[in-house]
This record gives structure tokens, sequence and C-alpha cells, in this order.
């Protein structure tokens, strides 16, 4: 069965709904969870555990080995089906078991030091990063089989359970960091096992030395592609624990935290938008993301400045005020212009992907990633305040996908998505998101700003369900009559 022929059962924008309930979850838990987790641990603490949190995530991509799209791609296409694919997720996930058993061997026998992380919180890093990847492997499959319920029951576990027994623990022990680590892990190793066993039991896993080498084939070039893309931000929390120390790295955290929720809200979406690219026919394609990119872009665009607004309540809300200061909101709100930059980003390399030519992902996404690094190095040096620096240099980083993205769809041949048209919508947003930050308005205003895009982003979000219906071919009249 090939990737167009698999149509998505329910439409764009329910199946989207759905999958950002799964992303929600980790928000609505940390609305929740980490105003008590600073203010149990202080600042200083709380600094170790967003170094170990940044570590943890980045460590969940590279264990994974980019198995996570070869298991969704083969499960749709190969002759193995999902029998096939749900063998390859359970020989990624002993190799998963493998990979962090050397890590955690070797920082204990090494003197490895990552990002100024002490070699006990670097070890439960690497348990919790193990317990999210086979996560992540599991979330595949069950997207290839489009069991959305379960894929968000799991997000939500993974979201929710880590955090919570931490926190638990710090409360009833010493509010120590790697105490809070230590049961972060144990809570994340728990998910994945249950994950593991709803795909054994769902879908009778085949696995083969044929489907492992080929799932890997495909896999491990997409590796620095997805490193880049989904550990951007924990490089750039590491980066700033090195140079301002966990106080600073703890700030920039909690900012970059708020900051990518509209990323995050465009990235569930991704999830429903691209199975039902791949369902149009291939000459069809680009007409189809062009179309339903003008509601996304809006959507994203709304998030963007909504988010600028709330930002300086939403970090209060969260965290002490030697957490919660005037430059983590300001980094907060220029963090969020990423959102509709990604989805540029994302119109392009839906047809990439569909044209099967990926493999310069493997160059630019990492390419992208050191430039922007570099971007952080350099606005650092020039005076500017950590958490603003690191909120540029995300954006940065998107910006560099997004021009990457339009030159590999290029390559492929395949039709503009017209990009071009969108950009004055971009340029609006940062606009009015820079006008947000620089004048740091009163509250009043911030009420109406956050009412206003509320209501522009309702109306854009009807509208997608409209642009994602397949159009009719209009009868050509007859000549004469």
């Amino acid at each position: 069965m090939t990737a167009a022929a698999a149509s998505p059962r329910g439409g764009i924008l329910g199946d989207g709904l759905l999958y950002t309930a799964a992303t929600v979850a980790p928000m609505v838990s940390a609305v929740v969870v980490t105003p008590l987790v600073t203010r149990t641990l202080g600042g200083a603490e709380y600094g170790v555990v967003a170094l170990g949190v940044a570590a943890y995530q980045v460590l969940g991509v590279v264990l994974a080995l980019g198995l996570p799209a070869a298991i969704t791609r083969n499960a749709l296409i190969e002759a193995a089906g999902t029998r096939g694919a749900a063998g390859t997720v359970v020989l990624g996930s002993g190799a998963v078991a493998v990979l962090s058993a050397f890590g955690v061997l070797g920082v204990s026998v090494l003197p490895i030091r990552v990002g100024g992380l002490p070699a006990d919180v670097l070890r439960l890093a690497l348990l919790s990063g193990a317990g999210l990847a086979v996560v992540t492997l599991c979330q595949a499959q069950l997207r290839a089989e489009r069991r959305v319920g379960t894929f968000v029951a799991l997000g939500i576990g993974t979201a929710v359970l880590p955090p919570v027994a931490g926190l638990v623990t710090a409360s009833a022990t010493l509010a120590h960091a790697d105490r809070y680590l230590g049961a972060v892990s144990v809570g994340q190793l728990a998910v994945a096992v249950v994950a593991l066993a709803v795909v054994v039991a769902s879908a009778r896993p085949a696995p083969t030395r044929r489907g492992w080498e080929h799932a890997l084939r495909i896999a491990l070039p997409t590796v620095p592609h997805q490193l880049a893309t989904g550990g951007v931000v924990g490089c750039l929390v590491l980066l700033v624990g090195n140079a301002a120390g966990p106080v600073v790295a703890g700030q920039s955290q909690l900012a970059l935290l708020v900051g990518t929720v509209p990323v995050l809200l465009v990235g569930a979406f991704n999830n429903a938008w691209a199975p039902h690219v791949y369902a149009v026919p291939p000459a069809d394609q680009a007409a189809f993301v062009a179309r339903t990119a003008r509601p996304v872009l809006r959507v994203a665009a709304c998030l963007a400045v909504g988010l600028a607004a709330v930002a300086p309540w939403v970090l209060h809300l969260l965290a002490p005020p030697e957490l919660a200061r005037p430059s983590g909101w300001a980094a907060a709100g220029l963090a969020a212009l990423a959102a509709p930059v990604s989805v540029l980003y994302l119109s392009n390399v839906h047809l990439v992907f569909a044209s099967g030519r990926t493999g310069l992902l493997a160059v630019t996404s990492p390419v992208s990633l050191l430039l922007a690094l570099g971007a952080f190095v350099a606005a650092s040096r020039a005076g500017v305040v950590a958490p603003v620096a690191a909120a540029c240099a995300l954006v940065a980083f998107h910006v560099l996908q997004s021009v990457a993205a339009e030159v590999l769809r290029r390559r492929t041949g395949r039709p503009s998505v017209g990009t071009a048209h969108r950009l004055p919508v971009v340029g609006g947003t940062v606009a009015a998101v820079v006008a947000l930050v620089a004048w740091d308005p009163p509250h009043e205003v911030r009420v109406v700003v956050a009412v206003l895009v509320a209501l522009a982003g309702a109306v854009a979000l009807r509208g997608l369900e409209t642009a994602a219906r397949p159009r009719r071919a209009v009868p050509e009249r007859t000549v004469g009559r």
C-alpha cells in the first residue's frame, strides 16, 4: 500500500486537534507542576534540572537512531506492513537499551561532563532519554496505524507522570536536583514499558534481520536532521549553562519553554497535515499544500502574537521572580516568532519528503543548527542577555531551515507552494511581536491583543477544514452552446 493510498480517515482539523491534545498535555503539566518545582528546588537546583531536562531531550533524539520516520513509512509502504514495522519497534527498543547502558557505563568510568552537568545527572539524563526514545518509536507505529487516541494517551502519560513523580520525590525527600531527575527517569521508563507492551499486544511484531537493516538504511541518514530540529532548544540551554551558569540556564529554559508553545502546536497539527498531503495524488500535492498553508500560517501568526502578549503573566505563574525576569518574557515573545516561520518550512518540506529525496536534510539541518548556535555566541559577545540571545538564535534556526527547505523543494522539481506570498503575513507578525516586546504595554492592552488574536485564530481554524476539502474539477464549457 502506498502512502498516497493510505488516505486518512479523519478530517485534517479533527485529527490535528486530537494530536494537539497530546502536545498540550506537557504545557498543562508545566503550568501545574513547574511553579511547584521551581519553588521547591530554588533557582540553583532548578537550573541543574533545566540542564538535565535539556540533555535527556537531546539524548532521546540520538538514541532513537532516526527510526521513527522509518517505522511510520515502512508500516504504510513496505510489504511487511504494520507487523514488520512493529518488529522494528522491538529491535529499536533493544538497541536503545544497549546504547543507553553503554552510555551510563561510560559516564561512570570516564570523566565526562557536558554543559556543566555532573556525572550523576548525566547518567539520569541517559535513562530518561532512553525512555523517551522508546515512547517515540512506539508513537511512530501508532501514527502509522492512525490510533490517534492511544498516541494521545501515551503523550499525556510521558508529559505528566515523570514530572509529577519528580515533584513528589523532591517534596518528600531532600529538595535536590538529582532526586527530582531520578524520579523523572523512573517515570519515563515506566511509560516506555507500557508503550512497548501496547505495540506488542496489538501489532504482533514480526522482526527480521532484513527489515531491521532496511529500516536502519532509511533511518540513520535522518539522525542529523532529527537531532538538529529536535535538539536545538536543548543545545541552546546547554550553551547558556556553560556561558552564564545554572540560574541563567533556568531562566532561558523557562523562556524557551513558554516561547516554543506556538511551534509545538504547529508541529502537532503537522501530525495530521502530513498524512493528508501524502494522500493527495502527486500532481495535486503542491496545490493542496499551498491552499492549506494559508490558514495554518494565520493560526501560527495568531499564536505567536498572543503568546507575546501573555508571556509576562505565564512566566510569573510558572516561576519565582529570580527566574521570571523581564528578559525572560521578552525572550519568550521573540521565540514565538519561530511558529509562522516553521509553517514556511513545513510547506516545502512536505513535498521534499513526498518525493523521497531527503538525503540533503542530513546536511542542511545540522548546518542550520551550527549557524544558529554561532549566532547565539555572537549575540552574547555583543552584550545581548542570554535568554534573548537564545530566542533570537532559535528564530534564526527556523529561518535557515525554511530557506533550505525551499531550495530542496526546487531540487525535486515540485511546483511552488507560494512561499513568497506568505512573507507579508510573517513580516506583520514580526512587527507585532517586536512592538509588544519593545513597548511592554500595560495589562489592558495585552488583554485586548490576546482577545483579538484569539478571535482571529478561531476564524483561521474554521477555514482550515474548508481548505483541506478536495477540489472538484470544473467541467469545461462546450464551445457554441
